[in-house]
């Protein structure tokens, strides 16, 4: 028994593979951080995909203004204190098209029954991800979920000050046991 192994314990994404929907996907919703954005645009893709025909898409043909950005986002449910002290694993395949600025990030937050956040994991400010690129996996791990998260929000984000093309894909959000049972 190694006591440093991984067990995957749950998946708590909805539609990981974005391929659900009827004219517009499911359970992921779109938005930017102002009301009047123009600079940004989302699509349920079939131009692009790892899995079978669908990815997320957001583009910017032109550098939003300071402070606006774009992002793809899911609510997940999490059951009292079903997953304390276990790790979250939150993985997408992103592929970008000449993306410039700041790039894109991945992020989950967990919050209590108050809003409060009590725990937050990202790639923004440990991994640039810009450029343009076939598809590659990325992640990031939030140790140690604690007893009061009642709620992860998972985004996807076109960061300010970016433009550009990305497609995102195969999103999950695994939670990881330490220990072998």
């Amino acid at each position: 028994m190694d006591p440093y192994a991984e067990t995957e314990v749950a998946q708590l994404m909805l539609n990981s593979n974005v391929e659900e929907g009827y004219l517009w996907q499911r359970n992921w919703d779109s938005q930017t951080s102002v009301s009047a954005d123009t600079t940004h645009r989302f699509a349920w893709s079939e131009e692009k995909s790892v899995s079978p025909t669908h990815s997320l898409k957001i583009s910017a043909s032109s550098m939003p203004s300071t402070g606006v950005f774009g992002y793809w986002t899911q609510i997940v449910g999490v059951p009292p204190g079903q997953y304390a002290g276990m790790t979250l694993r939150l993985s997408a395949s992103i592929m970008l098209d000449e993306v410039m600025g700041q790039g894109v990030s991945i992020l989950v937050t967990a919050y209590d029954d108050s809003m409060n956040m009590v725990g937050a994991a990202g790639t923004q400010g440990d991994e640039v991800i810009q450029g343009t690129h076939y598809w590659r996996k990325y992640s990031v791990r939030l140790t140690s979920l604690s007893e009061d998260a009642r709620t992860l929000y998972v985004y996807l984000v076109f960061l300010s000050g970016a433009q550009g093309t990305v497609y995102f894909d195969d999103i999950t959000l695994t939670v990881l046991k330490k220990g072998s049972t």
